[in-house]
């Protein structure tokens, strides 16, 4: 670790992430806010973020592609900011929040 310091690199302050999808800043900060105020979770979303330390966010469309995406391989796997699985209902093609699990 010290040779690290030594090039001014340090580690990521946490040993996890997310990937949240949502059509704007507005549906992000509701998502972050059900996440502590959500009955069903009992007080998970608070065990993994801190709001008062605030919470480190990567804003962006660069994705890894996971699978046999790679067009050269006929893949189909991957989600992109227009993927109909992420659509509001009325709303073709818009992201919609989630949280990577079933809303079912």
């Amino acid at each position: 670790m010290a040779n690290l310091r030594d090039f001014g690199l340090r580690l990521a302050p946490y040993d996890g992430c997310a990937e949240i999808h949502t059509k704007d800043a507005a549906h992000f900060l509701q998502f972050v806010n059900d996440i502590h105020e959500s009955k069903e979770l009992v007080g998970c979303g608070s065990g993994f973020t801190d709001i008062n330390k605030g919470i480190d966010v990567m804003i962006g469309y660069d994705n890894l592609i996971y699978g046999d995406r790679i067009e050269t391989s006929g893949g189909s796997h991957g989600i992109m900011p227009s993927d109909p699985r992420l659509a509001v209902e009325g709303e073709q093609g818009e992201p919609a929040c989630s949280s990577g699990r079933s809303q079912e």
